[in-house]
């Protein structure tokens, strides 16, 4: 299981952390992980690489470890939503 809150949007931000990233997520072996994405508006991803929507994000990790659905499971008092994926 793996928690990841608020964390990986800042391995989009450049073209060669990212494509680290992608290998990182796609030889992981899980089976369920704790997601919240960043929300896609904020000033820090302004230049990022990639600035995936939340939709967008959560389809990203779930093809890279080969995970099969994801289901919302609460928002943050920030807005930030927070999803099971497995």
């Amino acid at each position: 299981m793996v928690l990841a809150l608020n964390i990986f949007h800042h391995f989009l931000k450049k073209r060669d952390i990212y494509y680290k990233f992608v290998n990182f997520l796609q030889n992981l072996g899980l089976e369920e992980m704790f997601f919240e994405p960043h929300l896609p508006n904020e000033p820090q991803m302004e230049s990022a690489y990639k600035n995936y929507s939340n939709e967008e994000f959560v389809k990203f990790i779930i093809q890279n470890p080969n995970l099969e659905d994801a289901q919302f499971i609460g928002e943050a008092e920030d807005g930030r939503k927070i999803y099971k994926l497995y």
